[in-house]
C-alpha cells in the first residue's frame, strides 16, 4: 500500500510537470545563456556545487565550458560573470536592475541576517542603509579621520606579534576587531588578552559562511526552484514542520545560531544606548547615528553599525592572513618590500599613511595579494529584479548573479600593478 501510494504521488508529479510545459505560452524570446541543459522535474539541482567543494571553483569551470555568460537552471538562473567587462556592465552600468539580493530562507530568515546590509533587497530600507554608510564611510574623508586609531592598534598588534608570534592570527582578529568596534561603537577593546566581542563575531561570520553557502541547505535549493509547483508545495511544507520531524534537524541549527547573531547585535548596540542615557560616551558611528533619531532609524542605525562590525571584522582578518601567507611563500618578495621600506624610511620606523604614495613597490604588493587570493572570490549573489537582455542573451527577471573574480592564482607578482619606471 505504501509503495502504490508513493508510486500515485509520483505519477501524479509527473503529469503535472508534463501538463505544465505543454499549456506554457510559447514565446519567441531571446535564448538563455548557455549552460547545462536541466532534468525533468528537478532541473539543474545537480548543477550545484557539491558538498565539500569551493563553491568559486565549481563555479569557475563552468566559465571554461560556457564562456562567455554560463548560467544553469531553467527559469531562475545562475548566471556568472567571469570577465570584468560583464561584471562592470551589469553591476555598474545596470545598477538598478543588479542590485537586489536573493531570498535566503537558512541564512536570511531563519537564522536571522537578513536585516544586515549585504542582504538587502533594493528598496526604501536598502537606500536607508547605503545612506547612512555614506554618513560614515562615504568620501576619503570621512575615512581618513579613522587613520590615528588604525596605527595605534596596529603598534599593539605588532608588539603582540613579537612577544607571541605563535598566537598570529588571534593577534589579527584582535587588531581588526579593534578598530572596527572603535570605529562602529567607541568601544575599546581590552589591549592585553582575549576581547568576549571579538570572539563573539567571529563566532557569527564562522556560522555565516556556513549558513550563506550556495547548495549547503535543502530550503535555499527549494526556494529557488519554486517555479516547479511541486518544489513550492514542498517548499511551503518543510518550513511548517516542526523541529523534532525527522530531518528537520537544520532548525535546531538554525535557532542556535540565530541567538548567537542577536548576542553579536544586540550587546554592543546596548552597550552604546546605556551609555548615551548616562551622558557618558565616546564618538562613535552608532551614537552619531542614534542622536535625535526615530523608532524607524533607530533600528536601522543598529543594523547598519551591525553591518560595519560583522562585515569589517571579517574581511580584514583574511586579507591580512592571506598577506602573512604570501610573505611566508613568497620570500624574495618580502625581501623587495623590506628592502623599499629601508632604503625609503630608514631601518627604524614603522611606515605611516602619510609614507603610502612613497612606497610604489609596497602599494602594488598590497593589492596582488589581494588578487591572489580575494577576500571573498564570489560575494553574496545579486539578484535581477526585471527581464534583461545582455549580448543577445536574455537573462530572466529573478535570476541569481554571482560575480566569481577567483581565477588560479600564478605566482605572486607585485610588478603586475607597480608603476612602469620603477626600479
Amino acid at each position: 500500500m505504501g509503495l502504490s501510494s508513493l508510486a500515485s504521488v509520483l505519477l501524479g508529479l509527473a503529469a503535472l510537470y508534463v501538463l505544465r510545459q505543454l499549456l506554457s505560452p510559447r514565446q519567441n524570446l531571446a535564448p538563455l545563456p548557455p549552460g547545462p541543459k536541466g532534468k525533468p522535474l528537478i532541473g539543474n539541482l545537480g548543477d550545484l556545487p557539491p558538498p565539500g567543494k569551493k563553491d568559486w571553483e565549481h563555479w569557475a569551470m563552468f566559465k571554461e565550458l560556457y564562456a562567455p555568460l554560463p548560467s544553469s537552471a531553467k527559469r531562475s538562473s545562475f548566471s556568472m560573470t567571469p570577465k570584468s567587462q560583464m561584471a562592470f556592465d551589469l553591476m555598474e552600468k545596470r545598477s538598478a536592475i543588479y542590485s537586489s539580493r536573493p531570498h535566503m530562507v537558512f541564512a536570511g530568515e531563519m537564522v536571522g541576517w537578513k536585516d544586515i546590509l549585504s542582504m538587502q533587497t533594493y528598496s526604501d530600507r536598502f537606500r536607508s542603509y547605503r545612506k547612512v554608510m555614506h554618513q560614515v564611510l562615504g568620501s576619503k574623508t570621512t575615512v581618513t579621520r579613522f587613520n590615528p586609531l588604525q596605527e595605534v592598534e596596529i603598534r599593539r598588534f605588532l608588539l603582540r606579534v613579537l612577544h607571541h608570534p605563535e598566537d598570529l592570527v588571534q593577534h589579527i582578529r584582535t587588531e581588526a576587531g579593534a578598530v572596527i568596534l572603535k570605529i562602529a561603537y567607541g568601544y575599546a577593546v581590552e589591549p592585553h588578552g582575549r576581547e568576549p566581542l571579538v570572539d563573539l563575531v567571529n563566532d557569527s561570520m564562522e556560522k555565516f559562511s556556513i549558513a550563506g553557502m550556495p547548495g549547503m541547505w535543502l530550503v535555499d535549493t527549494m526556494e529557488k526552484f519554486q517555479f516547479y509547483y511541486w518544489m513550492s508545495l514542498t517548499c511551503d511544507l518543510v518550513k511548517q514542520l516542526p523541529t523534532w520531524f525527522p530531518g528537520m534537524g537544520f532548525k535546531k541549527t538554525a535557532n542556535v545560531w540565530r541567538r548567537t547573531l542577536l548576542t553579536t547585535i544586540e550587546k554592543p548596540y546596548l552597550l552604546v544606548r546605556r551609555q548615551m542615557r548616562r551622558g557618558n560616551y565616546s564618538p562613535s558611528c552608532l551614537a552619531s547615528l542614534l542622536e535625535g533619531v526615530s523608532d524607524k532609524w533607530e533600528l536601522i542605525a543598529k543594523w547598519a553599525a551591525g553591518s560595519l562590525y560583522t562585515g569589517g571584522a571579517d574581511t580584514t582578518v583574511s586579507a591580512l592572513s592571506c598577506f602573512f601567507l604570501a610573505m611566508g611563500l613568497y620570500q624574495d618578495v618580502q625581501r623587495k618590500a623590506q628592502e623599499e621600506i629601508n632604503r625609503i624610511l630608514g631601518p627604524n620606523k614603522i611606515p605611516s599613511y602619510t609614507d603610502h604614495e612613497n612606497l610604489p613597490y609596497i602599494d602594488a604588493l598590497v593589492k596582488e595579494t589581494l588578487r591572489w587570493h580575494p577576500v571573498a572570490p564570489m560575494v553574496i549573489p545579486h539578484m535581477c529584479t526585471q527581464d534583461d537582455i545582455y549580448k543577445g542573451y536574455r537573462i530572466p527577471k529573478g535570476s541569481l548573479i554571482m560575480p566569481n573574480i577567483w581565477y588560479s592564482p600564478p605566482p605572486l607578482l607585485p610588478f603586475r600593478n607597480a608603476p612602469r619606471n620603477h626600479h
